[in-house]
């Protein structure tokens, strides 16, 4: 008989005892499993859903402007050598290497037209994407779907007199206005927002941008790599990360993993206490039973060795099971939290290896200190205290 059926036949012997220990470790690794999946799993859905921040990356126009004060007066900038953006811009965007960490990209073009006597800011944009970068926005009507529609900011509604369904008539071309932007303390309030490419026609600057507004998934992505990247595909635009957006992400991501990491180094201390109690009180029971293998000539080893193998054996299938319920656990507490009626199964291999690994590990030394001790006794004093 090897040491190692000892261990199998020790485990199948004592089932109460092997139950509670698998159990304690189950219950350990499936709340270390599941936190870690529930922590990357949000970790996902949140750069996602962070993009209500708004835009962390701009493009603007190069231009080189000096400020000019003569004799006391101040005549402002003079502009010279103004590099303009265009719609080819964008197909060099959608080209950079970290183009995959690119959430939103959203042209615009701004205009002043004259309406009803009053000069208005035009934003020529593209519905889709600025509605991804501006999640915030309340809409009162609906949302605009032919060429032709458009919105108005608040303050721009007031000071028309504008309403949901009214026209407005610009260089000899009916708009209609499809909704009212409730009040956001932007700029959006004064403007009127309409199709980017009939704005263009409307100025007689076809293809000509005014800015680009990017929105990056930059929990871990290089930011600072992104805007390198893009100003060599556009060198002669200015582009610049807004970091302090860029913070209030990988602040409020960051938030996640460490309450993810917090709670699972306590987990795992309260199953290392659990396990040591468990193996302590079972080698206490079995000191006859170690008293008899050293007295048949086992030796510390070999008696360090059983217990090893139990524990590890145990820990083996502990880690296994684990990693399953807590994969379960991490599924249904995921579609509760982003209310989502899709449940998640992800099978995650480094994952698995990582829960065997750790339950092993958490098994082995709660168990050391018991099994070292053990496998000291004296076979004459066990079987003197029994």
């Amino acid at each position: 008989m090897n040491l190692y059926s000892i261990s199998f036949k020790s485990l199948r012997r004592r089932k109460g005892k092997t139950f509670f220990l698998i159990f304690s470790l189950i219950l350990a690794i499936s709340a270390i499993a599941s936190l870690i999946q529930i922590s990357y799993l949000l970790n996902n859905n949140l750069e996602n859903e962070l993009d209500v921040f708004g835009a962390n990356i701009l493009i603007r126009p190069t231009d080189n402007a000096l400020s000019l004060n003569y004799g006391g007066i101040n005549f402002g900038n003079i502009t010279y050598d103004k590099t303009g953006l265009n719609s080819n811009d964008l197909s060099m965007i959608d080209s950079i290497k970290n183009r995959k960490n690119l959430s939103t990209i959203a042209p615009k073009f701004f205009h002043a037209f004259k309406l009803n006597d009053k000069h208005v800011l035009f934003a020529g944009v593209d519905f889709n994407s600025e509605f991804k970068l501006k999640r915030w926005w309340e809409i009162n009507g609906k949302n605009p779907v032919n060429r032709t529609e458009t919105l108005i900011g608040a303050n721009a509604a007031k000071r028309l007199n504008l309403f949901p369904g009214d026209t407005i008539n610009i260089n000899n071309s009916k708009l209609i206005v499809s909704g009212l932007i409730k009040t956001t303390g932007s700029q959006d309030d004064d403007m009127i927002f309409a199709n980017i490419g009939l704005v263009q026609q409307l100025a007689g600057k076809k293809d000509e941008l005014s800015l680009i507004e990017i929105s990056a998934l930059c929990y871990d992505c290089p930011i600072e790599e992104i805007v390198r990247q893009t100003s060599e595909m556009i060198p002669n635009a200015n582009v610049t990360s807004i970091k302090k957006t860029i913070k209030n992400k990988k602040t409020t991501v960051g938030k996640f993993k460490n309450l993810a990491a917090g709670i699972s180094s306590l987990v795992v201390l309260i199953s290392v206490l659990m396990v040591f109690s468990n193996v302590n009180a079972s080698l206490l029971e079995r000191r006859k039973e170690i008293g008899i293998y050293k007295s048949v000539g086992y030796s510390n080893l070999n008696i360090l060795k059983i217990v090893i193998a139990e524990i590890t054996i145990a820990s083996l299938f502990a880690g296994l099971f684990g990693y399953l319920l807590g994969t379960l656990f991490s599924g249904v507490i995921y579609s509760f939290l982003t209310n989502s009626k899709e449940f998640l199964f992800v099978f995650n291999a480094p994952m698995l290896f990582l829960s065997v690994l750790l339950a092993v590990v958490v098994g082995i030394i709660a168990s050391l200190a018991p099994a070292i001790r053990s496998s000291k006794l004296d076979p004459t004093v066990a079987f003197r205290n029994l």
